[in-house]
């Protein structure tokens, strides 16, 4: 069974219980009503008493069933069958009711019960439409007794009853197909519906994500980082906390660019921009690339001299992946400038002064001849 005929199983058994939950109510009103019109009638009601009971104990047991079963997926199909078991008795109960009591009933009052069991029976067209043997179990038993006891009967009359009888659970036959199809449609409808606003959701997801995503290294956009940076300054000022902003800067990315060819500088991008994902690995943290060969990190709630030491630790990364660079003067390999800011904001503080900070500091690094820390005093 593929996934969708399980979901729309699960559904129509969903709609079977709950309906049948909200049908015993109507149903027991209805064998009230039946009870004290025969009662008022001159039928009393020591005859009709016992049925009485074992109807609402066999009502009760339907509603227990219907419950456990909308509780306890699980054991839905043990509770299935034990829903068309206890809808074959209450059918049988129902016929054998008309039987018993067909020859103390006049020809109206006959006619007035089977209004009441005609109730039932289009209603259950409806309750039952998502299974064919729970509303046959409850149909058949609870008309063929009474078919058969207007053709024993001698008159005219009553062989007729039976002939639109007959008739009459044909047409009701004819309404639960249309319902059972009709039903199952529109489950099918919605699990499909449901399971492309699923995909609509995964897509939404992904594409938010694609949208604040640099895609080549797969650090966070530019646009993304300025939003990020703002959101931290605002709780890091209303909290008190220590905001940490670095600014990376590849030394000699330019030449080593234009000699080894961009598809040799774009997979040093991506080594960089890995050695930041691993290094920089808390959930309050971000690595963003800004432009270009600059790369940015924020953090949050970091002393300066934690910073200083995740700076260095990153530098030591980033060394350590030995990428080839001959055309830089200062190296044969990649080095990095990284300019650190760090402070606690003050209330007339802007998050521009972080970054404007993080650049000087970069910009000294450069000035002290690059592949160095330098540190915003």
């Amino acid at each position: 069974m593929d996934l969708m005929a399980k979901k729309v199983k699960e559904k129509l058994m969903e709609h079977l219980f709950d309906n049948t939950a909200k049908a015993i109510a109507f149903t027991l009103i209805l064998a009230l009503l039946i009870i004290f019109y025969l009662s008022y009638q001159g039928i009393p009601l020591t005859q009709t008493g016992l049925w009485l009971g074992i109807l609402c104990a066999v009502l009760i047991l339907r509603l227990i069933i219907a419950i456990l079963a909308i509780k306890s997926p699980r054991r839905r199909q043990f509770y299935y069958w034990s829903l068309v078991i206890t809808g074959f008795l209450l059918g049988a109960m129902l016929g054998h009711f008309f039987w018993s009591f067909y020859w103390d009933m006049s020809i109206s009052q006959r006619m007035i019960l089977l209004l009441f069991f005609a109730g039932l029976a289009t209603g259950s067209t409806i309750s039952m439409a998502a299974s064919p043997l729970s509303y046959a179990a409850f149909v058949l038993p609870t008309f063929l007794p009474i078919i058969f006891r207007f053709l024993m009967d001698s008159h005219d009359d009553s062989r007729l009853v039976a002939i639109v009888l007959i008739i009459f659970l044909s047409y009701l036959g004819v309404i639960f197909n249309a319902n059972k199809k009709m039903l199952r449609k529109n489950i099918i409808l919605l699990a499909h519906e449901s399971e492309l606003n699923s995909q609509l959701e995964q897509f939404n997801q992904k594409l938010s994500i694609v949208s604040i995503t640099d895609e080549l290294t797969q650090l966070a956009n530019r646009r993304y980082f300025q939003e990020r940076l703002i959101a931290d300054w605002i709780r890091a000022k209303r909290a008190s906390l220590p905001l940490t902003l670095m600014i990376i800067d590849i030394d000699y990315f330019k030449e080593c660019n234009d000699n080894y060819g961009h598809l040799y500088g774009d997979e040093c991008l991506k080594e960089i921009a890995k050695a930041l994902t691993e290094v920089v690995k808390r959930q309050t943290d971000l690595a963003a690339r800004y432009g270009g060969d600059e790369m940015v990190v924020i953090l949050y709630n970091t002393s300066l001299n934690d910073s200083e030491q995740f700076a260095m630790r990153l530098k030591e990364s980033i060394d350590s992946l030995n990428i080839k660079n001959e055309y830089s003067p200062i190296s044969n390999r990649l080095t990095v400038s990284i300019g650190v800011a760090n402070t606690i904001p003050a209330i007339d503080d802007d998050y521009e002064s972080l970054f404007t900070r993080a650049d000087k500091a970069l910009y000294e690094a450069k000035l002290n001849g690059r592949n160095c820390i330098a540190i915003s005093k």
